[in-house]
């Protein structure tokens, strides 16, 4: 892989195709050195502030307080973003403030006991909010140095890197902090996670943005009405995206309790059933890279969406440990589909005038998604338990494969198989992981 790595960043002024592949290389390694930044802290924040004292409601809001912020910053940052003549600065700046974040985590320690949870929990809320930001100005920008033609084998290596260095940092970093012992275990993961941030900041730099930055007409501000006299097309997958991540969301509050306080799984166990999910999603890009270019992005990704509307079924026959273990293979080869196909889908359809604009009004509606969806999931589990919960959610993770369906049907005109290109429907083509 060390290969991949260039002494110096080519000119955009040089011919188009070595850009592009100096940009896809460099796309890799960016992906790479994100997930072992994000993978030495992320993973660890929900036990980190509860070994500072962060009550139930506190390490709740460890969950809500980022979907809340995503949604406070996502339409103002969009419109930031739109304003800024070049997009990678744009997030290379979002990307800093973001991670700088990291350093003031591993801090923590050293504030009064009695306001240490709730600093945590704070700054978590806080480093989304440029967080949230970049993943807007980096979807904007990526769309701009990948044509379509190469998008989608683009990121499928860029994935497969990621999922296997989430991986790998997730248990040397979890083993680390266990064996130097609390709170400095947790600093030192945290410090060597901004380390990481900043060769991961040095490494998006080299990416090149093609062609001279031009002044644009100032976009329109953001706001609801110019989302819905924006392109239908776009306004039908931003409401199949909805449902499809509101009917994700809705078990995740009791899919951890069913696994530990019903199948009594340990530690041991649950870092197989993450491991056997995230090592066959790892091997699964390039066959979803594959079908993509054979069915279309729309298609596989409904394809991806049905693999994963099985899980809660599963879940109602109350398999062992080890039948689960299985079954989260599968799991994580249906992850793959949607974590890929999601982001070509969308970026397929957002139009490419205001291009960061209509993706934060996609984000947007995801993550209102994320502050509901958890909370109709404990009420169900309050009305019925286990049962209730999972079928309830089953059947809205069946409704939205239709819906997912019928866009992809209203997209290629044709069911998969029957056509290898995509019809064109009037726009210009610019071009997490998924679990349970």
């Amino acid at each position: 892989m060390f290969s991949m790595i260039s002494p110096s960043a080519p000119s955009a002024a040089k011919t188009e195709p070595a850009v592009l592949e100096h940009n896809i290389r460099f796309n890799v390694w960016h992906g790479t050195f994100s997930a072992l930044a994000l993978n030495s802290v992320n993973p660890f924040l929900g036990i980190y502030a509860i070994k500072l004292g962060a009550s139930a409601f506190e390490v709740a809001l460890l969950n809500a307080l980022p979907a809340l912020a995503t949604v406070i910053v996502l339409l103002p940052g969009a419109s930031w973003v739109e304003h800024q003549r070049e997009k990678k600065i744009a997030a290379a700046i979002a990307l800093a403030a973001n991670r700088i974040f990291f350093l003031a985590l591993a801090a923590v320690p050293w504030a009064p006991p009695g306001w240490r949870a709730v600093a945590v929990v704070s700054l978590v809320g806080l480093m989304n909010l440029p967080g949230a930001v970049f993943n807007v100005a980096w979807q904007a920008f990526i769309a701009t140095i990948l044509p379509a033609e190469r998008r989608s084998r683009a990121l499928a290596r860029r994935s497969r890197y990621v999922n296997v260095a989430a991986t790998v940092i997730t248990l040397l970093a979890g083993r680390a902090i266990d064996l130097i012992g609390f709170p400095r275990g947790y600093q030192v993961i945290f410090l060597c996670g901004f380390i990481l941030a900043v060769v991961e900041l040095a490494v998006f730099m080299q990416l090149v943005e093609q062609g001279s930055p031009q002044q644009k007409p100032t976009p329109e501000r953001p706001s609801w009405g110019h989302f819905l006299r924006g392109s239908p097309v776009f306004r039908r997958f931003v409401g199949a995206s909805i449902l499809f991540y509101f009917a994700w969301q809705v078990p995740w509050p009791i899919f951890t309790q069913y696994q530990v306080s019903y199948l009594h799984a340990t530690n041991a166990w649950m870092a197989a059933f993450t491991v056997s999910s995230t090592m066959m999603a790892a091997v699964s890009y390039d066959m979803w890279s594959r079908l993509s270019r054979r069915w279309t992005n729309a298609w596989a990704l409904t394809l991806a969406v049905l693999g994963l509307a099985t899980v809660p079924f599963a879940y109602m026959l109350r398999p062992g440990l080890l039948p689960l273990t299985l079954f989260n293979a599968f799991v994580g080869v249906a992850s793959a589909g949607i974590d890929l196909q999601m982001l070509n889908t969308l970026l397929e359809v957002v139009p490419t005038r205001e291009r960061a604009t209509y993706l934060a009004y996609h984000g947007l509606g995801v993550a209102i998604t994320g502050v509901i969806a958890p909370v109709v999931g404990s009420a169900l589990y309050d009305l019925g338990g286990y049962a209730l919960a999972f079928g309830v959610d089953g059947l809205l993770r069946v409704a939205s494969v239709a819906v997912y369906a019928l866009f992809a049907l209203g997209q290629s005109g044709s069911v998969p198989g029957r056509s290898r290109s995509t019809r064109s429907i009037g726009l210009c083509y610019p071009g997490e992981r998924y679990e349970r």
